[in-house]
């Protein structure tokens, strides 16, 4: 989940927005309260929350396969 997460924070510029409306979407929460200054722990936090679900381990398992 680690891994995962440094390699979407690692392109974040190129899908930041994305990611917030992501975020926002499976969660409480608006892109403004997201991208809040003083919230980068929360945004960490709902990174590795969102990736360690069942559902994106299913999805990692069979994208892994076509790298196989």
């Amino acid at each position: 989940a680690l891994e995962i997460a440094d390699v979407i924070l690692g392109n974040l510029p190129k899908c930041e927005n994305d990611i917030y409306q992501m975020l926002s979407q499976t969660s409480n929460l608006t892109v403004e309260e997201i991208k809040a200054p003083g919230n980068a722990a929360m945004f960490l936090e709902m990174v590795i929350d969102f990736i360690k679900k069942e559902e994106f381990r299913d999805f990692i398992k069979v994208v892994s396969k076509l790298f196989n």
